[in-house]
């Protein structure tokens, strides 16, 4: 694990190097691609650099051919106001056949002043073209370095600290600490929590996964069985098209979240493993998992519900299988 002062000077130095870059990075998270690329570029240009900036599927759409036309006639022209022109892909796994073959043509003898920078999640899903062409680097960055220091005692004294487990996480806790902390206060039963998530998502066309997660959790630990029927209903009446898999997701990590922690909690003496020591309180108030249970919950999970309708049995099943873990 590195700093992302530690990082990005690595990176900086590749960049002011001679001659054009080409940098395959490997990162997750959406938040730290985006804030990496803020910093690095804060640190090359002494000017504004975003209209010397181009996205090519910021929001997770496909890179393709047409993308690579767009890069061509972009590189034609010098920098307007920067040192370099930015050529970035926030996921260029999710790319076209097509796409990659066009974009391979034009990485091959680029401008001096281009600058490549292609995030993926995993070395592994890129051709052997691409990698051989471009320097393969890992963002490890440390999750405590990106939490604003005005926010850190905000964090610790309540249980958002316990939510930081990887950089992403420390990311959007740290620029959503407000709102998260009124959520935790707001967050109280089962009714307050449904609640909450309706009116999320009829604010929001899809809510953010780590909220939903964050919710989820809460929304188990008070369920009963006798609720469960009452809670299904609810959140059937908000999903649609655009929301079902995030909404299902959200609620399978949250059990599995959950689960493991009962299982330590339940089966070893090792408590300092617990993702969510302060739950504590409340996992004494409820049953072991049976190993039925967990491979259940776990064929769940392989099946990946996609469509509408089987996402809703899926959510169906996962609140009722998870409220019996509840003792009466």
């Amino acid at each position: 694990m590195e700093s992302m002062k530690a990082v990005v000077e690595r990176v900086r130095k590749i960049v002011e190097s001679d001659g054009p870059t080409r940098l395959l990075l490997k990162a997750k998270g959406t938040l730290v691609k985006r804030f990496f690329l803020k910093k690095l570029i804060e640190s090359v240009e002494e000017k504004d650099a975003s209209y010397d900036l181009l996205w090519l599927n910021r929001d997770g759409e496909k890179v393709k051919v047409e993308d690579a036309r767009k890069v061509a006639d972009f590189l034609s022209y010098s920098p307007s106001i920067a040192k370099h022109k930015y050529i970035v892909s926030e996921e260029f796994a999710n790319s076209t056949p097509e796409a990659v073959s066009a974009l391979l043509k034009i990485t091959e003898e680029p401008p001096e002043h281009a600058v490549f920078i292609f995030f993926t999640s995993s070395f592994s899903q890129m051709f052997s073209t691409i990698k051989s062409r471009f320097i393969s680097l890992s963002l490890n960055i440390k999750a405590e370095d990106l939490i604003e220091k005005g926010k850190v005692d905000m964090i610790n004294a309540n249980e958002l600290k316990f939510w930081i487990e990887d950089a992403e996480h420390a990311l959007y806790i740290s620029e959503n600490v407000e709102r998260l902390d009124k959520l935790l206060v707001s967050a109280v039963d089962v009714p307050s929590i449904v609640e909450i998530i309706k009116r999320e998502a009829l604010s929001k066309e899809e809510m953010p996964p780590f909220e939903l997660e964050f919710l989820f959790e809460k929304l188990l630990l008070f369920l009963k069985e006798k609720e469960v029927v009452e809670v299904y209903q609810a959140l059937k009446s908000m999903l649609n098209p655009k929301n079902s898999l995030s909404v299902f997701n959200a609620l399978l990590e949250a059990v599995l979240v959950i689960v493991e922690d009962l299982m330590v909690l339940k089966k070893t003496s090792y408590w300092q493993a617990l993702k969510r020591p302060n739950y504590v309180s409340n996992y004494v108030e409820m049953e072991e998992p049976s190993m039925n249970d967990v491979e259940w919950i776990l064929k769940v999970r392989e099946k990946r519900y996609r469509s509408k309708v089987n996402v809703e049995v899926g959510i169906f099943l996962l609140l009722t299988k998870f409220a019996t873990l509840k003792r009466k």
